[in-house]
């Protein structure tokens, strides 16, 4: 898998579109910290803080230069990519 298609699978399944945070970057302790809120809503990021890292979407965060690492999430209530990189671990997905 590759940026391109995490972008492409986004493209296609906005509509239905939920992400899972598993972790995410904390500046007070300077690493990534455990958050497992469970499957949201993927919201889209408003216009100051859209940008080419975040795709414009809330709680996603792409670091680029080949230091994302993509996979294909496949279980019997979920499908979709899940990412980490080094400021987090988030999963992009669709209910079966």
């Amino acid at each position: 898998m590759t940026k391109a298609s995490f972008k492409k699978f986004i493209r296609d399944h906005k509509d239905k579109m939920l992400i899972n945070i598993r972790s995410a970057f904390d500046g007070m302790t300077d690493s990534c910290e455990s958050n497992n809120n469970g499957w949201q809503p993927l919201e889209a990021e408003d216009e100051k803080h859209a940008f080419e890292n975040n795709l414009g979407l809330k709680g996603v965060w792409l670091v680029g230069h080949g230091r994302d690492y993509f996979k294909p999430l496949v279980d019997s209530d979920y499908y979709g990519i899940e990412v980490s990189n080094c400021c987090g671990h988030f999963m992009v997905g669709c209910k079966r």
